[in-house]
């Protein structure tokens, strides 16, 4: 069906409740309409490699031509190039924040509307939020965990436990 098309290649790394995972991806249309799109129950990616994020988890690398994911399982996707970053529009307006979702600590620049209150950052328009300069932090020991430091990522809304604004 979109075979014709000529659609933009993502490098990214997808952090999941138990696994985290590194692939490419080809969003239909622009990259955050693409994944805020809750039309799109499951997402597919290719070029595959998951690493379980317990080190409980008896599984080793798992390699895949291709999956396909639930939307809503995934806590963050990270995009790994500055070059591939270029082509995500965002707003300009940010703030720095300390987000604590899963087994994560993610700080960065939170891009939201200027007006858009402290208390309210993650409302309910959006499932992912775009953040820059990112820095993430393992809260607990894993047997894999996500590259800690990309460029752009954006952050499931539903697995944010805290936050705190840095003034």
């Amino acid at each position: 069906m979109f075979g014709e098309l000529d659609l933009d290649v993502f490098h990214v790394e997808v952090v999941l409740p138990r696994y985290v995972f590194r692939a490419t991806c080809k969003p239909l249309g622009g990259f955050l309409t693409y994944f805020n799109d809750r039309r799109r129950n499951y997402l597919p990616f290719e070029n595959v490699t998951i690493h379980p994020l317990s080190p409980m988890r008896q599984l080793e690398v798992i390699k895949q031509a291709k999956i396909t994911v639930r939307r809503t399982e995934m806590v963050s996707i990270s995009v790994l190039s500055e070059e591939e970053m270029g082509k995500i529009r965002i707003l300009d307006s940010s703030r720095e924040v300390v987000f604590y979702a899963n087994q994560f600590a993610f700080q960065g620049a939170l891009h939201v509307n200027s007006d858009t209150s402290n208390d309210d950052l993650l409302d309910e328009t959006r499932d992912f939020y775009p953040m820059k300069g990112v820095k993430i932090a393992p809260l607990e020991k894993m047997a894999s965990s996500p590259i800690r430091q990309v460029p752009l990522m954006l952050l499931g809304r539903a697995f944010v436990t805290l936050y705190t604004v840095k003034e």
